[in-house]
């Protein structure tokens, strides 16, 4: 079975296929270049298995590490990453748009700030619609007061003749 991460493929022990390595201890002390074979029996003597590290270095390098706890911590790093990463989300209305309309997105709005997701609201004219940008405005102005007890406006509400918008940032932040 060859051990696998979320990313590429991680070779250990006797999978690294390098005749030498670039070695680093467990304590992340730098040992240098050395022949696989003593790499090898430098993480036997240790107890532990020899994880290629930068396989795409010359030579590759490989640390002297238990596998298990480099794949744990390896995943914890992908989870953070994860974690922190902040998605926007995007809910265009037209000014002709229905009560029941406003209210289900309205409701997908706040679920998704209560996600902790940007959100941004786009209230679009089309035609003779631009003749009347204070409808837009008050579309605008009654999204942002449904959606006042989950995000908060950032920045200004930005008005471009065609397009009323303004981005909603969870109220967590």
């Amino acid at each position: 079975m060859k051990p696998r991460t979320k990313g590429p493929l991680v070779r250990i022990n006797h999978m690294i296929r390098a005749v030498e390595v670039r070695l680093i201890g467990e304590d992340g002390t730098m040992l240098g270049v050395v022949p696989i074979k003593k790499a090898l029996t430098e993480a036997q003597a240790a107890g532990v298995d020899l994880v290629e590290i930068s396989p795409g270095a010359n030579p590759p390098v490989c640390k002297i590490y238990s596998y298990s706890k480099w794949k744990y911590e390896n995943d914890q790093k992908v989870r953070e990453k994860r974690r922190n990463r902040v998605e926007t989300k995007e809910f265009k209305f037209n000014i002709r748009i229905g009560e029941a309309d406003i209210v289900v997105k309205c409701r997908k709005i706040n679920q998704a700030l209560d996600d902790g997701d940007r959100v941004m609201v786009v209230v679009q004219m089309r035609g003779r619609e631009r003749s009347h940008p204070e409808l837009a405005r008050e579309l605008m102005d009654r999204v942002i007061r449904d959606t006042a007890e989950h995000g908060k406006v950032d920045g200004k509400i930005s008005d471009d003749g065609a397009r009323v918008s303004a981005q909603l940032l969870p109220k967590k932040h």
